[in-house]
């Protein structure tokens, strides 16, 4: 690992063809503006891939995995700069494996998978953080006053049925791009949908579903299947479908939701998902940044 300087220069880097994708405006933009309250003595940028940096931490983020070239990397090592590697929820490229200092996991069940694949590469957890626009947009907000169910994002990523759509309400999210009109409707579910329509292309997805159900003090109803929500909720949890994954163990589940609406069965619910949102609060998220660039 090379020697840097004291002071902390750190770059999170993107590919100019992904500036305006999700993962590159959370993963990168919005990370480096909560490493520069959290990180000190440092100086923090959010910068186009290039090969002149010199003696800094590089956090890759996946655009640049993507895009980046073995000439790169080899002159970003010859600069004497740490290269970190955030691949999210796809796999590592081979050129990126071979010169990364850090893998960084956005998830535990990543984290894991990448210590028994990659046990000669520092492997360092850095959970994904939620939407900073969440907050002021929830915060002072008028709470639903039933069991109203949500779903945010890719439409073809849902479990879906004729009787599931009646009963949750799909809002599409186009991560390829910035669409934050989502964003004001946050404030009108009580809960969130995030059984997943599983797809070959899936690799280690963070919670981040649940994280933000959790940051709108709503509860989040999930499959079994998925390894990172048992990470994050007990196994008691009331709103795990669990039996297969089929419309009626579904629809059971949402129209329990809604009958348990206020009980003390969603408070319990509730109860779970307010200890996930202190648990991948910004501060926290700050925390886990300090220890990746000291």
């Amino acid at each position: 690992m090379p020697s840097l300087p004291h002071r902390r220069r750190v770059s999170f880097v993107y590919a100019e063809e992904y500036r305006g994708a999700g993962t590159t405006v959370m993963r990168g933009e919005q990370l480096a503006a909560i490493a520069r309250q959290s990180v000190p003595h440092s100086t923090i940028d959010f910068a186009p891939l290039s090969r002149s940096f010199r003696g800094r931490h590089l956090f890759l983020t996946k655009g640049v995995l993507k895009t980046a070239t073995a000439e790169d990397f080899t002159q970003w090592r010859a600069r004497g700069n740490r290269i970190l590697i955030d691949p999210v929820d796809e796999d590592i490229p081979e050129v990126a494996l071979h010169f990364a200092d850090v893998i960084v996991a956005a998830s535990r069940s990543a984290a894991a998978d990448y210590r028994d694949r990659f046990p000669g590469t520092q492997v360092a957890v850095l959970d994904h953080h939620v939407d900073p626009r969440v907050a002021p947009i929830v915060s002072g907000a008028a709470r639903p006053s039933l069991g109203r169910v949500g779903y945010f994002g890719e439409p073809e990523n849902a479990f879906r049925s004729g009787r599931i759509d009646r009963r949750v309400e799909f809002i599409p999210v186009d991560t390829s791009r910035q669409s934050p009109e989502w964003l004001e409707r946050l404030p009108h579910y009580s809960a969130h949908y995030a059984v997943r329509q599983s797809r070959d292309l899936d690799d280690h997805k963070p919670f981040l579903k649940g994280f933000t159900a959790a940051a709108c003090e709503a509860v989040i109803i999930v499959d079994r299947a998925q390894q990172e929500p048992h990470h994050w909720l007990p196994a008691d949890y009331p709103y795990w479908v669990d039996s297969s994954v089929d419309d009626g163990s579904v629809t059971e589940t949402l129209d329990r939701v809604r009958r348990d609406f206020g009980s003390r069965t969603w408070k319990r619910a509730a109860e779970s998902m307010r200890l996930m949102a202190s648990q991948t609060s910004r501060q926290q998220i700050g925390n886990q940044l300090r220890a990746l660039f000291s």
